[in-house]
């Protein structure tokens, strides 16, 4: 690794030049190892094209592509390198992800990093609020739990004209769309363009929908409304499979978690975290620091794999990392208002919607 670092440091000087002959066949290669979760494969493969091509757009990529593999890894120093060398390379969606690496790294080295006081973007009028997520670009999604109408906004908070109703859960995938339980069927949406929502698959026997995830491979993982079924909707496929069938527990919310590791599970009968990979493996990831004084109700997670856990009772949000340590901690509620839903940014930021309806943001 030194001498790859080194490579790329020497090649920050050298004027920008075309890639190499093959040298984009090969990160389009790493780029799918990277998405089957075959790391090592992935990060050979990128680790070449910044050998043999270091100053071009390839090489790039390539760096911004070795960066999300250590962001994942938790390797925070390792991964604000690539992704500052990706950056400079002309990578420019790999700035968030370089914010997220410094978080970590200062977080790690009890230096900073962590969230700030929430500040107010955009009032959303919704009456209760029940889930919140975030695409790429900073469009928020908010559902109402009252009228199970899907309302976006704009990253400036401003309020878009899409809105779908009948809505029971929602995931944002990686493209800027959403994956939208309505009725018997899984749909997409386009929120910022508004276009009509095209039908995806049927739910079959997991309608309705209590919680949505898309993994790192863009499949929909899908739990069912009591929390004892768990599918998964491969490519392609008409309805999802069973992955988990299991009535002593209680999947109430499901999120990504890095390329090849599946989703990551709130168990609120255990008061646990668990993951399942895409073979249907579970494993536990952490218990909840609340006990039985708690009550979380949401999760969520940022590229690097780690966990945001919303608890009802105390009003608190964690953020734990793979192992299950607690890395950050916000005490949310007021005597106004409570938090009710979150989301994190690809920076590492922390969304919220309160039980007011005010849409916030802990930079």
């Amino acid at each position: 690794m030194r001498a790859v670092v080194a490579a790329g440091v020497l090649a920050c000087a050298l004027p920008l030049h075309a890639a190499a002959p093959g040298s984009a066949e090969l990160l389009a290669r790493a780029r799918g190892a990277e998405l089957a979760g075959k790391e090592e494969e992935a990060a050979r493969d990128a680790t070449r094209v910044v050998v043999e091509a270091p100053a071009s757009d390839a090489a790039a990529g390539a760096a911004a592509l070795l960066g999300r593999v250590r962001l994942g890894e938790g390797a925070f120093g390792e991964a604000a390198w690539w992704l500052e060398r990706a950056v400079r390379g002309g990578a420019r969606d790999a700035a968030p992800l370089r914010a997220l690496a410094v978080r970590g790294l200062l977080r790690a080295q009890g230096m900073g990093g962590g969230w700030g006081a929430p500040q107010d973007v955009a009032a959303t009028n919704v009456k209760r609020p029940a889930a919140l997520l975030q695409l790429p670009s900073g469009t928020r999604a908010v559902l109402d739990g009252k009228t199970a109408t899907l309302i976006s906004f704009a990253a400036d908070g401003k309020r878009l004209p899409t809105e779908i109703g009948d809505v029971q859960a929602a995931a944002a995938r990686a493209d800027g769309k959403l994956v939208v339980a309505a009725g018997e069927q899984l749909f997409l949406v386009d929120p910022e363009r508004g276009t009509p929502a095209e039908p995806l698959a049927s739910l079959g026997r997991f309608a309705p929908a209590a919680a949505l995830a898309v993994d790192a491979a863009g499949e929909v993982w899908i739990a069912d409304r009591k929390g004892v079924r768990l599918g998964r909707l491969p490519a392609g496929a008409p309805e999802p499979v069973m992955v988990v069938e299991s009535k002593s527990m209680r999947m109430e919310a499901l999120a990504p978690l890095p390329p090849g590791r599946g989703v990551a599970v709130l168990d609120t009968r255990a008061g646990a975290l668990l993951s399942v990979g895409p073979d249907g493996t579970l494993h536990p990831m952490a218990a909840l620091p609340w006990g039985e004084r708690g009550r979380p109700v949401a999760l969520a997670s940022d590229p690097a794999g780690q966990l945001a856990v919303l608890d009802e009772k105390t009003g608190e949000v964690v953020l734990l990392d793979g192992e299950g340590s607690v890395r950050d901690r916000l005490a949310a509620s007021t005597d106004r208002e409570a938090p009710a839903a979150i989301a994190l940014g690809r920076d590492g930021s922390l969304d919220l919607v309160t039980s007011d309806g005010r849409l916030r943001r802990a930079p």
